[in-house]
Order: C-alpha cells, then sequence, then structure tokens
C-alpha cells in the first residue's frame, strides 16, 4: 500500500520510510504456458487470450488514482532514465507528462515516492519546485519503450500481450530472461499460426499423447508447410535464428551460464523478420 490508515498522503517533499526492491526476473514466472491446454483450448475453438490472460498475467495496471500498481511507476522510470529522458533536468510535471505519454498516470502520492527512491536520479531545486536528472547514464540507451517494431507487435494481436510486456521489461536489463521470451515467442507464434489455418495436428508429438512436438521440428514444419504457395517461414529465415533456439535453451536448461544482452542483439534483426513471416499467417 502507498498510504498507510491515518496518515497524510505521501508528496515528493518527503522522504520513503521504507525501500521496496522489485526484481524484474520475477515476471517471467507469469509468463510460462501450459501448452496441453493450450492446445485443447484452441481446438475447441475458446479465446485463448483472454484464458492466458486471466490464468497468468501479474498485470501492470496503468490507471488512474490508488490502484496504480506499486511496481508500475519505478519500473516505467527506470524505463525512461534508459531511454535518456533524464539525461536533462526534467521538473515534477514533465515527468508526469512522459509517464502520460505511455499510458500511466499515477497520484501524487506514487510518483513522489517513486521519485525519491530512484537510485539513478538526482533530485535537484527546493521545495515544491524540484527538478530530476540522472547520476549516471545508463548502460545501455532503450531507444524505444517497445522492443519490436509497433506494426509487428499489432499484427501479434492480443494472445501476445503478456509476453510483450514482458519482453520490453526485461529487454536491456536481462540477458537471460529475454533469450527465455523470444524462444517462447517464436513457439508460441508458429503454434498458434499452425492452428489458425488448420494445420495444429502437424505439431502433435505422435509418441506423446497430447504433447507437441520440439521447437526445431516446428520451425522444420513451418519451413515445409505452405498458405497459397509460401511457407510459414523462409528457409534462409529459419536458418539464421538456429541461435535464438540455442539461447533459449541456454536460459532455461542450463543452470551454470547466463545469456549476455550483447549476444542476443546481435541475433535481433533476424528473429523479427522471423515473428513478421509467421504473423502474416495468422
Amino acid at each position: 500500500m502507498l498510504l498507510n490508515s491515518g496518515a497524510q498522503p505521501f508528496s515528493p517533499n518527503q522522504k520513503p520510510q521504507e525501500k521496496r526492491t522489485t526484481n524484474s526476473k520475477e515476471r517471467i514466472t507469469a509468463s510460462l504456458i501450459g501448452w496441453q491446454w493450450l492446445f485443447s483450448d484452441l481446438r475447441s475453438g475458446s479465446n485463448f487470450g483472454e484464458h492466458q490472460r486471466q490464468s497468468t498475467r501479474k498485470n501492470i495496471k496503468r490507471t488512474s488514482g490508488d490502484n496504480m500498481s506499486e511496481q508500475s511507476v519505478p519500473q516505467l522510470l527506470k524505463d525512461l532514465w534508459g531511454q535518456g529522458v533524464f539525461s536533462t533536468e526534467k521538473n515534477y510535471q514533465a515527468v508526469k507528462n512522459q509517464l502520460s505519454k505511455l499510458g500511466c498516470n499515477p497520484t501524487d502520492a506514487a510518483l513522489g515516492m517513486a521519485l525519491s527512491r530512484a537510485k539513478f536520479l538526482t533530485q535537484r531545486g527546493t521545495r515544491g519546485d524540484y527538478r530530476y536528472i540522472q547520476k549516471h547514464a545508463p548502460k545501455r540507451i532503450i531507444l524505444t519503450a517497445n522492443v519490436l517494431p509497433d506494426e509487428l507487435i499489432a499484427a501479434l494481436g492480443r494472445d501476445f500481450e503478456t509476453e510483450i510486456e514482458d519482453l520490453r521489461l526485461n529487454y536491456g536489463q536481462s540477458g537471460t530472461c529475454t533469450a527465455f521470451l523470444l524462444r517462447k515467442i517464436l513457439e508460441k507464434l508458429i503454434f498458434l499460426t499452425f492452428a489458425k489455418n488448420g494445420l495444429d495436428d502437424k505439431l502433435e508429438d505422435k509418441a506423446k499423447s497430447g504433447g507437441l512436438v520440439g521447437l526445431q521440428t516446428m520451425v522444420n514444419l513451418a519451413i515445409a508447410h505452405k498458405i497459397n504457395g509460401k511457407p510459414f517461414l523462409m528457409s534462409k529465415t529459419a536458418k539464421s535464428i538456429e541461435g535464438i533456439k540455442f539461447l533459449g535453451d541456454t536460459s532455461a536448461h542450463n543452470p551454470i551460464v547466463n545469456v549476455s544482452m550483447k549476444t542476443i542483439e546481435q541475433v535481433m534483426p533476424f528473429i523479427v523478420t522471423a515473428y513478421s513471416e509467421l504473423a502474416k499467417k495468422l
């Protein structure tokens, strides 16, 4: 809770009484999907996107008032810092305007607390006229709030809202979490494109009742099967994204190795191309 019962609301001029640390990696837990119920739901015609949101999503609420999630404002401030917003001084209203562009409209209490706790910001000025500037530049400038192109996000639609949000929060922060998400999006995208084109049975693992084939087999099937003479995935594209499967497997199954963001950045153009090719079949 941001307000204590019977206490005065926190303002930008007050100091916080306690600190709360949020680990963005915790959000990865909310991304895991049981493929068996996913498979059965799609075949029965149920709304997968709604089912997923109700059962697995940890929402970051971007609404006005006291319902604002405690996690959302600090994380969005960190995103703005990563985008270079605080490379020059910003007054309180300028920060609110930046957050509003992201669809976030917090109370003064929530924003004041988040600003005072932001270890990467320096507060300048006097009471009632505070300004905020970064203490140091971020390790990596995030050029856009969305990692994937806007047109691709629109093509992926509501079924991928959770993954896109998690990717935005983790990209540039954790290579291991990012690799896991990119692999998951690829696997899920192949599954949905096949299911929506009546080819979902091609992905069944004949040796495992109700199970699905592995990602490498999915990719091979995406190359082999065509819609209107065009494959789900071009063979050249498929070859170029072999690295993301390896990185995703490493992030999920290798207990002694972490994935570097620098490694992921090298394959991002190829993974975007693969997503775009598959999204055309949705």
